[in-house]
């Protein structure tokens, strides 16, 4: 009875390592997917810190060319038209500002088509995955689009011009 005992913990000991060899081969094939997510984590935060300068020095020369246009107002005395304000709007947002996602998200999503995705649009802007997703997050911050996440899809919420 007792070498049937043995031989029937030896087979128990085998089919638990059996067991630990097969969990070990799923962690196996999981280690590459979660190395290759760490790096593009990595480059995610790499591109959100340029990002997070262009901003700043975007915001910084708004500020300049706001201050340069109410000093500017406030020298000239004849009446500014309506014509002069928006071409100077559209300098700004085309020659300062042209190269910002932001901006160029904007002038697509202005266009006769009302349904985008995400995937859409960075095809159409060729700006990169990333810059589009920060883009279009500040946008529906700004109530501007409808940006779902999940869906990828956009629709412009407030029409500019």
């Amino acid at each position: 009875m007792s070498k049937k005992k043995t031989l029937t913990g030896f087979i128990k000991v085998l089919n638990e390592a059996k067991d630990v060899y097969a969990f070990l081969d799923r962690i196996k094939d999981t280690y590459p997917k979660f190395v290759e997510m760490a790096k593009n984590y990595d480059k995610i935060k790499e591109e959100n810190a340029k990002m997070k300068a262009d901003l700043n020095h975007v915001s910084k020369e708004l500020e300049k060319v706001s201050k340069e246009f109410q000093d500017l107002s406030k020298k000239s005395t004849k009446k500014i038209e309506m014509r002069e304000i928006l071409a100077l709007s559209m300098t700004l947002l085309t020659e300062v500002f042209g190269a910002q996602p932001h901006s160029k998200l904007l002038f697509l999503l202005h266009g006769q088509k009302v349904d985008w995705t995400r995937q859409d649009l960075t095809k159409a802007s060729g700006i990169s995955a990333a810059a589009v997703r920060k883009a279009l997050a500040d946008l529906n911050s700004a109530k501007l689009v409808d940006y779902d996440v999940e869906t990828s899809a956009v629709k412009l919420l407030k029409r500019i011009y």
